[in-house]
């Protein structure tokens, strides 16, 4: 996690707790007698309002920040199967990238179980296959356009 999203999380957490205090403080004073009404706006304005902010503000953060590492994960694997041809174990990603077994393997089954990727038992393992992806490792991801004109048969007209 980055400095600033650290330092977010922490001013949201910060914000959260001053918030949780006031609230609790003019709770507890409510019960007395000649509590006046204004306890309660304040209580609402520099309680509830910031308590409810800062939750709000690190569950954004923490949100963005799993997000943000999910798609990494995601590069990663599908990076790698693309240049093996589209046949990967689990057990080959963790190998060559700089993710663990239990995250490699939690996404491929992921994929596998929304039908995105096809799995086959083999020896080494789970063998898994991407659809679509060239079957030639090493393989560019991508290829410029053809600069010929298509071939468009010759048509008479009846």
């Amino acid at each position: 996690m980055s400095f600033a999203r650290a330092a977010s999380v922490g001013c949201g957490a910060v914000l959260a707790c001053f918030g949780a205090t006031i609230t609790g403080g003019a709770a507890l004073s409510f019960g007395e007698d000649g509590t006046p009404l204004g306890y309660l706006a304040m209580m609402l304005l520099f309680g509830v309002i910031p308590l409810a902010l800062g939750t709000y503000w690190v569950t954004q953060v923490l949100k963005a920040h799993r997000k943000e590492a999910w798609e990494a994960l995601e590069r990663e694997v599908l990076s790698y199967a693309m240049r093996k041809g589209g046949v990967v174990t689990a057990l080959e990603i963790a190998a060559h990238t700089n993710l663990s077994y239990d995250e490699v393997k939690r996404y491929l089954d992921g994929l596998a179980d929304k039908g995105h990727i096809e799995v086959t038992p083999t020896d080494n393992g789970l063998a898994y296959r991407f659809p679509g992806a060239d079957t030639n490792p090493g393989a560019p991801l991508w290829s410029p356009p053809s600069t010929e004109a298509p071939h468009l048969p010759n048509r008479t007209s009846e």
